[in-house]
């Protein structure tokens, strides 16, 4: 998001990147008015499986939920397609990075007394069978 001032959705101010995936970037901002700070993610319009829009839509279903981002602006800037969600921590390399944590033994951020999980050998192929009346729900 270039080097003069971005804004994006008219209200937030990007501050700088603060990570990448496969499907686009993240970028920290901040609302012009409140200066609460916010998490933008963005993807090229023009990609081939374009996810940032279905996306929005999950986070819309499970709002309220806790630990859930809440969507606060998707649209388009420029030459991609925007999401503004709450900023909810640090992201899980950065915990890693002040706690020395080991990304073989924990990836849950907080995780901070890592313990290995030990599968007893005969239990590993077992799977549970339930009857298709113990699954409904509201009995």
């Amino acid at each position: 998001m270039g080097s003069s001032a971005t804004v994006i959705g008219g209200e937030y101010l990007v501050l700088g990147k603060i990570g990448e995936g496969s499907f686009g970037e993240v970028f920290r901002a901040t609302h012009i008015a409140t200066g609460v700070d916010y998490a933008i993610k963005r993807e090229p319009i023009n990609v081939a499986h374009p996810q940032l829009e279905h996306e929005a839509k999950i986070y819309a279903k499970l709002e309220g939920g806790v630990g859930i981002a809440r969507v606060h602006w998707f649209g388009k800037e420029g030459m991609y397609n925007a999401m503004v969600v709450d900023l909810l921590g640090p992201n899980l390399k950065q915990v890693r990075r002040e706690k020395k944590v080991s990304s073989k033994l924990c990836n849950r951020p907080g995780c901070s007394n890592p313990q290995p999980t030990r599968v007893h050998p005969q239990a590993r192929n077992r799977v549970p069978r339930y009857k298709a009346r113990e699954l409904s729900l509201g009995r």
